[in-house]
């Protein structure tokens, strides 16, 4: 296989579960840059300045508090991890 276009995290996740980490490499620029979006309707009755200002400065002390990436590599252990269980064990009961 010469390359595989994947995203970097659902890819990344991929490769480590069928242990192929030593048979691909993940090139410096990524398919997709994931980035911390929050939307609201202008209909929204909470859309006001007020909040719009403070959901911009909260989102911005997050970004820069590097918490963000903290969440990213627990889910991606948590996603690991499902992926590697049977797929009977994460079936719903019926």
């Amino acid at each position: 296989m010469d390359y595989v276009l994947a995203g970097r995290y659902a890819g990344m996740v991929m490769v480590q579960t069928l242990g192929l980490s030593a048979d691909l490499a993940a090139q410096p620029l990524p398919v997709d840059t994931p980035g911390f979006y929050l939307a609201l309707s202008f209909n929204s009755a909470c859309n006001e300045p007020w909040l719009r200002g403070q959901l911009a400065k909260k989102m911005t002390e997050s970004a820069a508090s590097g918490l963000a990436g903290d969440v990213i590599r627990h889910n991606l252990e948590l996603w690991k991890a499902q992926l590697l269980q049977p797929a009977s064990a994460s079936a719903p009961d019926k």
